[in-house]
């Protein structure tokens, strides 16, 4: 799922919904959950050529969806198409996301591509800005400091590119099974991950060595 402008994003194998947020707030949980109800909240549905395997909001107010087959598509707020990236990866595109000149997206076999657009606005003059790659699939990506792209993957590395060629900056091993979730808090340089193995880290970026502060295990 995700939140863009007041509507709230969600899908679920080649379906695609969208309501907005203010109208599930007021109509409650229960007549959220149920297809029938949906047109109260203003609901808007379409079905996908394939499955979905993330979306996030996109550059320009759009969202971005990667998709099983490797293409990742940008969809307005009315969920009408604006631009598809055919083959942007030769596997399925397992995250995803918005920077400010872009978008960066990452597979299930770890490759990780940085893509421009015109005017950072949603259009078909796709551009590959560079690419790298994880040794297993990709399950996070965010933006760090200095519009440092942080990517996560199942190989239990967060790597840290630099925004403009993709050059590595540092690698933090950790998560001994599998890396779940990226949360950055810029304002106060504070990063946290999580992974399979029941272990949640927290960075503060705020020292100079970088260092993690803690390693919490649940």
């Amino acid at each position: 799922v995700c939140l863009l402008e007041g509507m709230l994003y969600a899908v679920s194998g080649q379906s695609l919904r969208r309501w907005r947020l203010d109208c599930i707030i007021s109509l409650g949980a229960e007549k959220v959950i149920d297809p029938q109800e949906g047109e109260e909240a203003e609901m808007a549905k379409i079905m996908l050529s394939c499955c979905v395997h993330c979306l996030t909001p996109g550059p320009g107010g759009s969202i971005a969806l990667g998709f099983e087959d490797g293409s990742v598509e940008l969809r307005s707020r009315s969920l009408s198409l604006l631009s598809r990236r055919v083959a942007a990866h030769p596997a399925a595109v397992s995250a995803a996301c918005c920077t400010d000149s872009g978008l960066v997206t990452g597979d299930a076999q770890g490759r990780v591509v940085s893509w421009g657009f015109e005017a950072n606005s949603p259009g078909e003059s796709w551009e590959i800005r560079w690419r790298s790659r994880h040794q297993a699939r990709v399950t996070a990506i965010n933006v760090g400091g200095g519009g440092s792209i942080v990517t996560g993957a199942l190989d239990g590395t967060l790597r840290v590119w630099k925004p403009d060629s993709g050059q590595g900056l540092f690698q933090v091993p950790g998560h001994k099974i599998w890396f779940g979730s990226i949360c950055i808090d810029d304002n106060d340089g504070i990063m946290v991950t999580d992974g399979r193995d029941n272990a949640v880290y927290i960075y503060d970026f705020r020292q100079e060595d970088g260092e993690s502060l803690s390693e919490i295990d649940l």
